[in-house]
């Protein structure tokens, strides 16, 4: 079997999924604009080139973690959700639908790969027609 694991962000998608779904839920009253911002130090470390992209994923989950800890994991799922109704295609660079499209045709099981939760890996990978996705799985 022939497999394509594929990056979300910068890669499929026009921006970070990950900072999108963080502001929606500071809209919502999940997180705060402090949680947001300890996240923006961490991407602007990396993109400053002070650390790799392995310590920038390892920071940022490790943030990630800590701020949805402090929240109910019922609300954080539910108002995930309604994020990801928020996105559309439109969202994703022009290519993203006809790569995956064509590389299924030619075989490949397409797994899309992402700093995002599980739960949001799996609903965007139903959006951009991938078949399987693997998510960052956050204990809270």
């Amino acid at each position: 079997m022939k497999v394509a694991f594929i990056d979300l962000d910068l890669t499929l998608y026009d921006g970070a999924v990950f900072l999108e779904w963080a502001e929606f839920l500071d809209n919502e009253g999940i997180v705060s604009l402090v949680d947001i911002a300890f996240i923006d130090e961490i991407i602007a470390l990396y993109k400053l080139g002070r650390i790799s992209y392995l310590e920038t994923s390892e920071r940022g989950a490790a943030e990630i973690g800590l701020m949805l800890s402090r929240k109910s994991p019922e609300k954080i799922y539910e108002v995930s959700k309604e994020f990801v109704k928020t996105l559309s295609l439109n969202n994703f660079y022009s290519y993203t639908k006809p790569v995956i499209g064509y590389l299924k045709s030619v075989g490949y099981k397409i797994v899309l790969v992402t700093n995002e939760p599980d739960f949001l890996a799996e609903d965007l990978k139903l959006l951009i027609g991938a078949d399987d996705a693997i998510g960052l799985d956050f204990e809270i």
